[in-house]
């Protein structure tokens, strides 16, 4: 575990945040290039653990991991082997995004971060909440995200804790997702190192169901930060 920073001038919990993100994106950034895909098996033993545990879900609400974050794009090929419908999500204005169904990740481009997006198809499957409506195709077929039933989000973020809070990127849109989401289980994938005693949180954060945590291929020490 890493211990939040404790400098007395940290008294803003933004700026605690931000001194978090950094130590933990230290850390991922380290992982070299080598070991990255050597994580995407035990990513999915993980999940099948989990599957094993409290069933199979209906769907999966995903994202497609970028740079350093634990792998997840194996994962979403071998769900949709399973047949298991699995939806990315789509940025639609600032702190609003929604999750398009995906047949192949071959049908993404890259979004506004850089990160790997489905695209809005005409009589594409999306859900979200009922803000997203303006802003999607008139032919989709849409589901408000708080009618989904057995289904699993599973949530990026830079850090959790024993609460199962979460630090994310700082916009705001997973908090959105969490909070309207009572019928998914939100499952995290994170690094060990990833996990800390406590995440400085404010009232609208919103803390995830699960956390699975990934072990750290021994290729960073924890004595760089």
């Amino acid at each position: 575990m890493i211990d939040i920073p404790n400098d007395p001038t940290l008294l803003n919990i933004c700026k605690q945040k931000q001194a978090l993100r950094q130590s933990i994106q230290f850390l991922r950034n380290s992982i070299s290039d080598e070991k990255m895909p050597l994580y995407e098996p035990l990513v999915w033993d993980k999940l099948q653990e989990k599957m094993a545990a409290s069933g199979k879900p209906d769907l999966v609400l995903c994202y497609c991991s970028f740079g350093k974050e634990v792998p997840t794009k194996s994962l979403i090929v071998s769900l949709l082997a399973m047949h298991i419908p699995v939806y990315l999500p789509k940025i639609l204005q600032k702190r609003l995004m929604c999750f398009v169904q995906i047949h192949s990740l071959g049908a993404c481009s890259k979004g506004k971060f850089g990160i790997l997006e489905p695209k809005l198809l005409e009589h594409g499957r999306i859900i979200g909440t009922n803000e997203c409506k303006k802003y999607l195709p008139s032919g989709c077929v849409f589901a408000p995200l708080d009618q989904i039933k057995n289904g699993w989000m599973i949530v990026p973020g830079i850090a959790f804790d024993h609460q199962k809070y979460r630090l994310g990127f700082g916009g705001g849109y997973y908090d959105h997702c969490l909070a309207a989401a009572s019928g998914c289980q939100s499952i995290a994938l994170l690094y060990d190192f990833q996990y800390v005693p406590k995440v400085p949180i404010e009232n609208h954060d919103q803390p995830v169901s699960d956390l699975l945590i990934i072990p750290t291929l021994s290729n960073i020490s924890m004595n760089n930060f």
